[in-house]
């Protein structure tokens, strides 16, 4: 009784407009991802180049800044 129930909504939302098409078109998307052909890939990768040259990535320091803390820094700059 809840199974069909259940059954008959899931049937009922894949029945609404557009819903279908969606899932179809997200089946076939995923697997072009998933087998990666060649043109897809290159399209792939030339998106990311645009990507980058658009809004590169900010550069940022990762050095480690070594700071000295002594009495007479602290009398003068306070804390």
């Amino acid at each position: 009784m809840v199974t069909a129930r259940i059954a008959e909504r899931l049937r009922a939302a894949l029945l609404l407009p557009g819903r279908l098409p969606a899932l179809v078109l997200l089946a076939v998307l995923v697997t072009l991802r998933l087998v990666d052909p060649a043109p897809i890939e290159e399209l792939r990768l030339r998106a990311f180049d645009l990507a980058q040259l658009l809004a590169p990535r900010t550069q940022h320091d990762d050095r480690v800044k070594v700071v000295t803390i002594d009495e007479e820094s602290l009398a003068k700059l306070g804390q």
